[in-house]
């Protein structure tokens, strides 16, 4: 059996199948992957892309907003910084 180890920016479910499946949007997928949605996007980043390979390639929460783990801007979006509050980028809790 030739068997291969999964490719960074992709998920692998189960073993022995060859088939590879997009990162969930909020995460990213190092080489060994196993979930989809297995590497959230640390707090105080985001993505929207399903290819990513390290927690590097997530973006910076933007200023005025607040990204926790596995922030995209579909299903897990930024918060609004909290009133009396600032938000420059990379804010990981609307309260920080």
């Amino acid at each position: 059996v030739d068997c291969k180890h999964c490719p960074a920016g992709r998920s692998c479910p189960g073993t022995g199948r060859s088939t590879t499946l997009s990162c969930s949007v909020g995460h990213y997928c190092p080489s060994g992957t196993l979930s989809a949605t297995e590497h959230p996007c640390p707090p105080g980043s985001y993505t929207n892309n399903t290819n990513l390979r390290s927690a590097e390639e997530c973006s910076t929460c933007p200023q005025g907003f607040a990204c926790g783990w596995g922030t995209d801007l579909l299903d897990v979006p930024p918060l609004n910084c909290a009133q009396g509050h600032y938000c420059p980028p990379g804010t990981p809790s609307s309260t920080s």
